[in-house]
Parts: C-alpha cells; sequence; structure tokens
C-alpha cells in the first residue's frame, strides 16, 4: 500500500509503524484532514485517497475522524452509507446523547446533502478476537451498530 501511494503522490505519502488497529490493516491517516481509512490494498488505497483529494469520502474503508468520539464516527460512516459520500466537513456534529448503550446522534448537513440527520446506534461488545499483532489474548471491542438513519 504504502509503495502504490508514494508511486503516485511521491512528495505526499510518509510511512509509520503503527496507526493503531491491526484488525484495520493497512491502515491510513490522512493529515491535517485527521481523517483515518482502514482495509486498504495497493489498489483501494490509491482509489480512496484519489476520491479524498476530490472531497468524496466513501464509508467502505473509513475507520473514522480523529476529531469525533466512536459513536459520532460510527454516525457519519452510517449518513456516508445511507445518503452517499460526502466531504470531510460536510456533516457535523450537532447534538450527542446516550442512554445506557443507546445513543442518538444529530447530524448537520451541507448542501446537497440532507439538512439534519438523526443516527441511533446501539453499542454492543464484538466477539473476542485477536486485536494486534502483540496482543497476548484475544479480546473484545465495542461496536456501535447503528439501528436507524433519517432525515428530520
Amino acid at each position: 500500500m504504502a509503495r502504490a501511494l508514494a508511486d503516485r503522490w511521491p512528495e505526499d505519502v510518509w510511512e509509520c509503524t503503527h496507526v493503531g488497529g491491526d484488525r484495520f490493516a493497512a491502515n491510513l491517516v490522512v493529515v491535517p484532514d485527521g481523517v483515518y481509512y482502514g482495509g486498504l490494498d495497493a489498489d483501494s488505497s490509491v482509489t480512496t485517497i484519489e476520491e479524498h483529494l476530490s472531497d468524496r469520502i466513501h464509508p467502505d474503508h473509513l475507520r473514522g475522524y480523529t476529531d469525533l468520539l466512536p459513536p459520532q464516527q460510527a454516525a457519519v460512516a452510517a449518513a456516508l452509507r445511507r445518503f452517499g459520500p460526502a466531504g470531510r466537513t460536510d456533516y457535523t456534529i450537532a447534538e450527542t446523547t446516550r442512554e445506557g448503550d443507546h445513543w442518538r446522534i444529530l447530524l448537520t448537513g451541507r448542501s446537497p446533502h440532507p439538512h439534519c440527520v438523526e443516527v441511533e446506534l446501539q453499542a454492543h461488545r464484538s466477539p473476542p478476537c485477536r486485536l494486534t499483532c502483540r496482543g497476548p489474548a484475544a479480546s473484545s471491542v465495542i461496536v456501535y451498530e447503528p439501528t436507524s438513519v433519517r432525515t428530520l
């Protein structure tokens, strides 16, 4: 992946050993945008970054945004799945509420995207799996599963 990206953008690619989450490998972070992508290979990484640079973030390889909480990241990804690709700042968080393991996130969209999107999420633990290459045992993570995505 790093070689494919460096071949395409030789002045803009910097390779490091880890950006977290072996289960998402290969990973990349776009700076200064603060967007994480994962589950990439050589071809999908180039396509993903071409789209990103054209201000079209797709949910397929999106891991999240560095400035959002995990349930907010899941809400943005759910909106992208439901309404199609959007730019990095096309959706902003208007409100976040939590009741136990249930989350409600309101997003404000910039035209041509829906003006107000409500995403409801259910938090649960994943089945145990190996999370890192040096992890001594299987562990689980919290997953935010969208249960409803609708415009208001």
